[in-house]
């Protein structure tokens, strides 16, 4: 009768079947398993290559159950032949199924190649999965599977299989069991309400659908204010991989398409630190690229070269310098794609977009930088107008106040003369309701113009209009919130305030018994 194999160390610690263990680690591991004569042949099987250091934990974890299930089967360990003359190439394929050879139980070897379709599990869905099917594995088969060397541990009493073996397991699945199975698993998972693990099946069964809806949800998400929410919907797809095995099932186009839908959804979702985010904005748009070219498809490409100029422009490490040049090469490019003639708004939007980077370029010929922006800003306002685009117009007048009260000192009286008529129309759309901080950040630039070309007339009757202008971005923040800047509004007002009263002339006063002054002399 064969005997149930001894019970493994417990599953290796998630995310290490990557790594590449050193001699010593491979031979800890092994020992720890308790094998030790088999270990030379062992070790040769599982080295990277000849040439290369290192030996994969993931092979290792399959010896060790090799070894385990054939000492169960037969009484006695594999010989050394066992691991011998496999070639690198397929090693993986051959290991596993010299694993479910020395398995020798079918109901149990079905059952691991079933479970390989979920991302993750815990011992209910492994139940519910096993009574579906009929296995009879039942509890003491669920002790058995956890004691597996190649089995990850998850938080939350979760288990998985490595990336890899799941590849290789579910091969062996005809395309109608895969089905049956996706469609189990997501219901399982959305009756225990695990929308992430449901959502991953979805994903699985009908791939072009389930981007649809998730890019839905997640906009919705970013659209009420639900950043939180947002971000667990990007946790979803931290178990979809998404390198070449899913380009070869999804072709070439939905796996770009949803590179790129990632690539934004990371750029607008507000994270704390927010350099991981752009990071992963960047790793997905440019692998985007690799399918979405200038000459295949020029949309797409123009699009994807557009949001990683904004992805640059909003990274912040690094050499600023540095992140703005790119930002500025992305946004160039996809206006190579974008004309004023074929896509006026993305034109338009990019050239905004262009404008804002130039003002941020830092640079010895800020006046050229500076006047590029204007330029851009210009082209931009051929497109927004404030009947047809009353928000993009307002935020392109106030970034075009911005460029002007920033430009160097020469002709600064007409700069920022310049600059006060774009914040003025800038205000003519944005609320103090609708938009309370952005209103309130006109106001504070408004407020700072005016006391500018105060200072640059030497007139202090401009002042009251620098004073109200800095009341009213106070009260915009205070209303928002935002105590720093409100602090700095109201800083502001005083400063201003105080330069008007030193500029004000010398009260008179009244040798005719004014009833004021009379009421002063009396104290």
């Amino acid at each position: 009768m064969q005997q149930e194999p001894a019970r493994g160390n417990g599953p290796w610690k998630t995310g290490k079947w990557n790594l590449r263990l050193t001699f010593e680690e491979a031979q800890a591991f092994l020992a720890q398993h308790g094998i030790s004569d088999l270990q030379g042949a062992i070790l040769s099987c599982c080295r990277v290559s000849e040439a290369e250091s290192g030996w994969h934990p993931l092979l290792l974890a399959l010896c060790v159950e090799i070894v385990r299930h054939t000492q169960a089967k037969i009484g006695m360990a594999p010989l050394p032949e066992t691991f011998e003359g496999i070639p690198t190439e397929g090693r993986l394929e051959e290991l596993v199924q010299r694993f479910l050879v020395a398995l020798s139980q079918r109901g149990k070897e079905l059952w691991l190649v079933d479970l390989s379709l979920t991302p993750r599990f815990d011992e209910k869905v492994a139940l519910a999965l096993d009574a579906w099917r009929g296995y009879g594995n039942g509890r003491k088969g669920w002790e058995w599977l956890v004691g597996l060397a190649f089995l990850e541990h998850r938080p939350e009493a979760f288990y998985s299989f490595p990336a890899p073996l799941r590849e290789v397991l579910s091969a062996s699945l005809s395309a109608s069991e895969v089905v049956a199975l996706h469609r189990w698993f997501r219901d399982h998972w959305a009756e225990r309400k695990e929308a992430g693990l449901a959502w991953f099946h979805l994903w699985s069964l009908d791939p072009a659908g389930a981007l649809a809806a998730w890019e839905r949800l997640h906009g919705r998400a970013l659209e009420e204010g639900r950043h939180e929410e947002a971000q667990r919907l990007l946790g979803w797809w931290s178990e979809i991989v998404l390198e070449e095995a899913d380009q070869r099932r999804l072709g070439d186009e939905l796996w770009a398409k949803t590179h790129e839908a990632l690539s934004l959804a990371w750029w607008k979702t507000p994270w704390v630190p927010k350099e991981y985010a752009l990071r992963k904005a960047l790793c997905h748009g440019f692998a985007a690229l690799k399918v979405f070219t200038r000459e295949g498809y020029p949309e797409p490409w123009a699009r994807v070269q557009a949001n990683l100029g904004n992805v640059y422009m909003d990274l912040p490490d690094g050499e600023r310098g540095e992140n703005v040049r790119r930002a500025i090469a992305c946004y160039e490019a996809a206006l190579q794609v974008f004309t004023l003639a074929s896509h006026p708004e993305e034109w338009a939007q990019v050239q905004m977009n262009l404008g804002t980077a130039y003002t941020e370029l830092p640079t010895e010929e800020r006046a050229e930088a500076l006047q590029r922006a204007l330029a851009c800003y210009r082209a931009a306002l051929q497109v927004f107008t404030p009947d047809t685009h009353p928000q993009w117009w307002a935020w392109t007048q106030w970034n075009s106040g911005v460029a002007y009260a920033s430009l160097p000192l020469g002709g600064a009286e007409e700069n920022l003369q310049q600059a006060i008529l774009c914040f003025r129309a800038a205000l003519k759309v944005l609320s103090p309701r609708q938009e309370p901080r952005d209103w309130a950040m006109v106001q504070m630039n408004l407020g700072q113009a005016w006391r500018r070309l105060a200072e640059v007339r030497k007139d202090p009757s401009l002042l009251p209009r620098a004073v109200g202008a800095f009341t009213a971005a106070f009260q915009g923040f205070s209303q928002e919130g935002l105590e720093e800047e409100a602090r700095e509004a109201l800083q502001a007002a005083q400063e201003a305030q105080r330069a008007l009263e030193a500029e004000a002339p010398p009260l008179t006063r009244c040798r005719s018994g004014c009833p004021d002054m009379a009421r002063e002399n009396t104290l």
